[in-house]
């Protein structure tokens, strides 16, 4: 098969990840701004957290695209609602809370909105001089430079196809990836999520755009690489692409049977992906050799061709 003339990927999960849960960081920043109190475990933060940004996806989809709000204005609700769920309707209105911070009104309204800001600027996006939680995955860098460097890959187009909000290419920025990057597209931008085929043919257009219609021959030329099954393979099936489906350590199996149990459930007719422990085997699609390594995930690739399941087991 012809090479990719597009390359896109997945941000969060794919290029990089949090450095521990959402809850987690939402207890340790109301840590940082009221001091040393007890506090419940960061799975109850977790929980509120998941719940709350459900609730607000379905309010407002698309991080509020076309509903008049700033992607900040989005998540404040968000943050709200999770400490509200796990510490009640007013986060010191219990009286062991009132007497162990010893704010008063004023105060708290003034410390939660500093609080939010934080969260927002400097814990989940780039404004403080780092990446906040963010870093990349293994190899992200070394993969994309790559993908910029070798004479194999010369005229390919890389960008990023996320649903995630306006942060995105300073959080990019910030890891230090957005340099290898052409475009990205995200579910704000476009007012559709992943698998819309909107977000994907927009892509494909973005790529057209930078580098001439004729640069990007048809879908069939666009590979996305990602870790979510029914956004990024079965999005980029319905668009005609190729792809790639990423796993993590903690989506490893035990054995062939799990595996074959996992890939049937989400099996449709037609549908064609790889499936990969890491990102190297982008490169192989354009005849690169990659260095060998160890996979953490599962020793197994797989292709599917309409009903049948066909495994190669590789040694890696």
């Amino acid at each position: 098969a012809a090479p990719p003339q597009v390359v896109t990927f997945d941000a969060a999960g794919t290029l990089m990840k949090l450095r521990g849960s959402e809850g987690l960081h939402f207890r340790d920043a109301l840590l940082m701004h009221v001091g040393d109190v007890r506090l419940p475990r960061p799975d109850a933060f977790q929980e509120a957290y998941e719940r709350a940004y459900a609730e607000q996806c379905v309010r407002q989809p698309c991080f509020g695209c076309g509903a008049g709000v700033s992607s900040e204005e989005w998540w404040l609700p968000v943050m709200k609602n999770t400490y509200e769920i796990v510490l009640g309707n007013s986060i010191f209105g219990d009286k062991a809370w009132a007497d162990e911070v010893d704010f008063d009104a004023d105060e708290s309204q003034d410390m939660m909105e500093k609080l939010y800001a934080d969260l927002y600027y400097n814990v989940f996006g780039a404004a403080g001089g780092g990446a906040g939680a963010w870093e990349l995955r293994p190899d992200v860098e070394l993969v994309l430079a790559a993908l910029k460097a070798e004479q194999a890959c010369e005229g390919v187009t890389i960008g990023v196809v996320s649903n995630f909000d306006d942060r995105l290419p300073e959080i990019l920025e910030s890891l230090g990836i957005m340099q290898y990057i052409d475009f990205v597209v995200t579910s704000r931008q476009v007012g559709q999520e992943k698998p819309s085929r909107v977000v994907f043919d927009l892509a494909m257009q973005r790529a057209k755009t930078l580098k001439g219609e004729k640069a990007v021959a048809g879908p069939q030329y666009c590979l996305h690489v990602g870790e979510t099954f029914s956004k990024d393979i079965e999005g980029a099936a319905a668009a005609g692409w190729q792809s790639i489906l990423l796993h993590d350590d903690a989506a490893a199996v035990e054995d062939f049977d799990e595996l074959e149990e996992r890939l049937e459930s989400g099996l449709k007719p037609g549908l064609h992906y790889e499936d990969a422990g890491d990102l190297w085997p982008v490169l192989q699609r354009f005849g690169v050799k990659v260095p060998d390594r160890v996979l953490h995930t599962t020793s197994v690739r797989l292709e599917h061709y309409h009903e049948d399941i066909d495994i190669e087991v590789m040694d890696l």
